[in-house]
């Protein structure tokens, strides 16, 4: 009886100390990059208008997109590619979620979106895009990230997890 206890002790410790730091407004910073600071070498720049093709490349991923900027707007459009070795080694995608954040000038992030996701165990394959955003006054700069899982085919379904984030 004394184990049962200590078991449902330690759940509820937990449960409390979780609500009091949602409670306390610390929560936030854990689901949440609004607020954060993107170090200079992770900003790209927006320019108002069209720009032409541009190309962001991890050792994961690239991602080749094109943007209009006006009236408050911007458009993205293009295509996210994994990388070939990822295509060649692994048979589906489990998930994917390519996120922009959109900076002010200090590099904070004021707003983020989900501009990519993928189908639950896709198989590998470009992932297009052509989204239309509200931009949050100020906005000088984005940056982007993302998190996925890859699987192996056969029976043991093995894999393999990967991310970027420019905090």
């Amino acid at each position: 009886m004394a184990i049962i206890r200590g078991k449902f002790f330690g759940i509820r410790i937990w449960l409390a100390v979780g609500l009091i730091c949602l409670a306390a407004g610390c929560g936030g910073s854990f689901f949440s990059y609004q607020g954060r600071t993107v170090p200079l070498d992770q900003r790209i720049e927006l320019k108002p208008g069209s720009s032409g093709p541009q190309q962001w490349t991890t050792t994961d991923l690239t991602l080749t997109y094109t943007y209009i900027m006006e009236n408050g707007r911007i458009r993205i459009s293009g295509t996210a590619d994994l990388a070939e070795r990822y295509q060649y080694t692994f048979h589906a995608v489990e998930n994917f979620f390519l996120s922009v954040h959109f900076l002010d000038p200090e590099g904070s992030v004021q707003k983020s979106i989900r501009l990519v996701s993928s189908e639950y165990y896709a198989p590998i394959q470009q992932m297009k895009f052509n989204r239309l955003y509200s931009l949050p006054p100020g906005t000088t700069y984005v940056t982007f990230s993302y998190r996925g899982a890859l699987v192996e085919g056969g029976t043991d379904r093995s894999g393999w997890n990967f991310w970027h984030n420019p905090f």
